[in-house]
Parts: C-alpha cells; structure tokens; sequence
C-alpha cells in the first residue's frame, strides 16, 4: 500500500531511537511496527527485559482494538 514504506521508516526498523529527533520518537512509539521489530529482535538476538512483555502487552492492546474497529465496520456494511 501507500502508507508501508511510512510505517517502516517510522519505525525502530533501521535505526536506533535513542538519538532520534523528538518528533521521530513520538511517531515510532506510537507505531505498531516498532514493538513488533523490538520483539523480534529480542527474539532473534536475545536480551529479555520488563520492557519487552510491557511491548508485548502494548502490541496486544493495539490488535485488540484494530479487531474491535474491524468487526464493528463490517457490521455496519449492508449487502
């Protein structure tokens, strides 16, 4: 789509956030694809920390709610 090469650039993927502008920052933690390159990368590398399960846990409430838009708009759909 048009929006996948901003998510990944907008992401953790590349780069390191901790020298990062502000605003870049701010746009990666609120996307998704920057937990799940975090997890996957504490699950190809190693190193567990707390802040990996609270990754987990923010990446879980965020599909949780993608799933309660998704269901709520096709019920609202009429064939």
């Amino acid at each position: 789509t048009l929006f996948t090469p901003l998510i990944m650039l907008c992401s953790s993927m590349f780069y390191s956030l901790r020298n990062a502008p502000s605003w870049l920052k701010i746009a990666a933690h609120i996307n998704p694809a920057t937990y799940m390159t975090d997890i996957m990368r504490v699950g190809l590398i190693g190193g567990f920390d707390h802040w990996v399960l609270m990754e987990v846990v923010i990446l879980f409430l965020f599909s949780s709610a993608a799933l309660i838009i998704a269901m709520l708009s096709v019920r609202r759909i009429h064939v």
